[in-house]
């Protein structure tokens, strides 16, 4: 799968490393290290998006006093600020699915909620609810009210 922002191409991985460079500089490991806890297992996987990132120009690579750090250039700045939406764009209709999918596969009754151990997808669950919902409301004031005598 390709994510395609402003006529570019990315891999989920490459979109993944933009996307958590927002937060700011980082050392090298330490992106590694979030990555992995995200569940991205290779980590030349993770050298090779970062690399071709780079080479693109969207992220600099640099190193002081011996350590090595990444963050976004300017570049990098413009397109990891329009791919949160696209993400949501591509994604979210898919993610109710497979969270409505996983809710009838264990039949228990439960929440998906209960289901989620990690605060951060815990958050971000939210958030997602939150913007689902608002899309509800605008979409619901747009109708025409009719009343009926």
């Amino acid at each position: 799968m390709q994510i395609v922002v402003d006529g570019e191409r990315f891999s989920p991985l490459q979109a993944l490393i933009l996307v958590r460079l927002r937060k700011g500089t980082t050392r090298l490991s330490n992106l590694v290290l979030t990555l992995r806890s995200l569940g991205v297992r290779s980590r030349s996987s993770v050298y090779t998006a970062l690399y071709e990132l780079v080479e693109r120009g969207y992220v600099e690579r640099f190193e002081d006093e011996g350590v090595i750090y990444v963050r976004l250039t300017g570049r990098g700045e413009a397109i990891a600020g329009k791919l949160p939406l696209r993400l949501k764009e591509l994604l979210g209709p898919m993610v109710t699915l497979l969270l409505n999918l996983l809710y009838e596969l264990t039949d228990t009754g439960r929440s998906i909620v209960d289901e989620i151990d990690d605060p951060e997808v815990l958050e971000a669950y939210k958030e997602y609810l939150l913007d689902e919902l608002k899309r509800v409301d605008e979409k619901l004031s747009r109708w025409r009210k009719i009343r009926v005598e």
